[in-house]
């Protein structure tokens, strides 16, 4: 019976490190990705509305327009979405763009690092919890 305790307990620390990890992940990129990258001024000019599951809600993604240092108009689609939409078409908005690349383009926003970081805890959280129920005599 504690074999089967311990596969269980490792079987859940292991999805809760995935979640850790992705939290991890996630933020690295968000901060990692824009050292080199300019920052510029935006607008959102388009809100696409896109369904990950056919026929189950919507995620809305903002479309922004920017003018580059090269004054070049930029339009990128951002790659975090929501549900509802938390930006609305003319919305001025605060972008990080690669200068080599603009396309390469992200809004500056906390709310990515809030959402790794809901990773990063839950999964921590749930480790804690789990190995709790699995080792209580």
């Amino acid at each position: 019976m504690k074999t089967v305790k311990f596969i269980g307990l490792a079987l859940w620390l292991g999805m809760m490190s995935l979640f850790v990890y992705l939290g991890f992940l996630s933020l690295l990129k968000d901060s990692s990705y824009f050292k080199g990258f300019e920052k510029a001024t935006g607008m959102v000019v388009a809100v696409k509305s896109i369904s990950k599951i056919q026929g189950k809600g919507a995620c809305y993604y903002p479309v922004v327009e920017f003018m580059d240092a090269r004054h070049n108009k930029i339009q990128f689609m951002d790659d975090f979405g929501s549900y509802p939409s938390k930006y609305s078409i003319s919305d001025q908005v605060s972008i990080f763009y690669n200068p080599v690349n603009p396309m390469q383009a992200s809004i500056d926003d906390i709310g990515k690092i809030i959402f790794s970081l809901c990773f990063i805890i839950g999964g921590i959280l749930l480790a804690i919890w789990i190995s709790y129920l699995f080792l209580k005599k």
